[in-house]
């Protein structure tokens, strides 16, 4: 989003390298607030990257504590948390996508924070109240 919104994404990606680098860099505050995203939408963000840690920590050991184990019931209940989190991470790649296209057709003014709100939303939330 950021990137549609500061450079020309005509130019050839190896030239934008370096600043693509950098923005994959800044944590999802820093980001959102450069393109003007509601705080609504922020705090998802956050709550992801808590998503994100849960899974490469928690979910990864007890994983691997069930798998020594052998139990077959407790690989499968961690395989289906698993599942049911990455349907959540699919969810927000999808609605970012979404959000990048109209931060690009909103230019050069900022994407308005009621019409990003709408589409970070959808039909249904992007982080389930189970998570």
């Amino acid at each position: 989003m950021l990137e549609a919104k500061t450079k020309d994404v005509s130019t050839p990606v190896e030239e934008r390298l370096p600043e693509l680098e950098r923005q994959l860099r800044l944590t999802p505050g820093k980001l959102g607030r450069r393109v003007n995203l509601p705080e609504a939408i922020l705090k998802d963000l956050r709550e992801l990257v808590g998503v994100r840690h849960k899974l490469a920590h928690v979910w990864l050991l007890s994983y691997g504590a069930a798998r020594e184990k052998e139990d077959k019931d407790a690989v499968a209940k961690a395989l289906q948390s698993l599942e049911e989190q990455l349907f959540v991470f699919t969810r927000a790649s999808e609605r970012l996508v979404d959000l990048a296209a109209a931060v690009s057709e909103a230019e050069p003014e900022p994407l308005a924070q009621g019409r990003a709100l709408e589409l970070w939303r959808g039909a249904e939330p992007v982080i389930p109240m189970t998570i």
